[in-house]
């Protein structure tokens, strides 16, 4: 993949091991893509709409949720939604439609279905407008 046509922003502080970021730091140091990366840690609730406005997806492939607020946040900016089939968000997310859902720690499809969104803003687009709808019903 062209590192230039894209960009991760990581929101959030990672709890329980906290060599857990400095080894995905190390990880990604030795990548080509490594300036396409950044790590904003913790940011107050009241900058999210702002984020949320200058992303194209959210992509939180948690192994749980018992709700996952932050993709109904994602979904109501019209954001599709990238998450696990795991928990409450299979409750109200359209697989395919408003998000795509993947089994916990299924990385490979993580891959392709990140390039096949970049390749295609047709696709992003349609996802976005589902996205609106499934956020005016909840």
């Amino acid at each position: 993949m062209d590192c230039s046509s894209w960009e991760l922003l990581v929101v959030g502080v990672p709890r329980g091991d906290p060599q857990y970021l400095r080894r995905i730091q190390k990880t990604l140091a030795d990548s080509l893509c490594a300036s396409q990366v950044i790590f904003a840690g913790y940011l107050p609730h009241i900058v999210l709409p702002k984020i949320y406005a200058a992303h194209d997806i959210l992509v939180g492939p948690s192994w749980y949720e018992g709700f996952g607020l932050v993709y109904v946040e994602a979904l109501g900016a019209g954001l599709p939604v990238i998450a696990t089939a795991n928990g409450g968000p299979c409750d109200y997310l359209a697989d395919g439609a408003d998000s795509f859902l993947l089994t916990p720690g299924d990385s490979e499809r993580l891959s392709s279905l990140l390039d096949l969104l970049a390749a295609s803003p047709e696709h992003l687009t349609t996802m976005s407008a589902h996205a609106k709808t499934t956020y005016a019903r909840l």
